[in-house]
């Protein structure tokens, strides 16, 4: 196999997912499949560190369970620039703290691929 890539999803908490109609396992899945690696976290994990966006990620692996379709591997503070890829899937309301987060990746739009980018949403 040829290099892994490491995709980040910022989304809301994974237990709130709908597993049958849910978008974002669907990619989850496809990139596991695909061989690469799947982090996510949620906007209130997003952090500034020497002018450096970071957040509290957790490496995932998606399960047939049933009951708890997914396996936290790995969690630990992480910079953001380390993905190869991020998908921005967080959904609205458009408050303040939605705002807030839009506002902090924007520090990652010309460094890492972005799906969703802040500024155009």
């Amino acid at each position: 196999m040829s290099r892994k890539y490491s995709f980040g999803f910022v989304a809301d908490p994974l237990d709130r997912f709908d597993r049958e109609a849910e978008t974002s396992l669907f990619l989850m899945r496809e990139i596991q499949k695909r061989g690469h690696f799947v982090f996510v976290c949620e906007p209130k994990d997003l952090f500034l560190k020497q002018n450096e966006l970071w957040a509290f990620v957790r490496r995932i692996k998606l399960t047939g369970d049933k009951q708890r379709y997914y396996r936290v591997l790995k969690q630990a503070p992480t910079t953001l620039k380390s993905l190869d890829c991020l998908f921005l899937r967080k959904d609205p309301p458009a408050d303040i703290s939605y705002l807030h987060h839009l506002y902090l990746l924007t520090k990652l739009e010309k460094v890492v691929l972005m799906i969703n980018e802040p500024s155009a949403i």
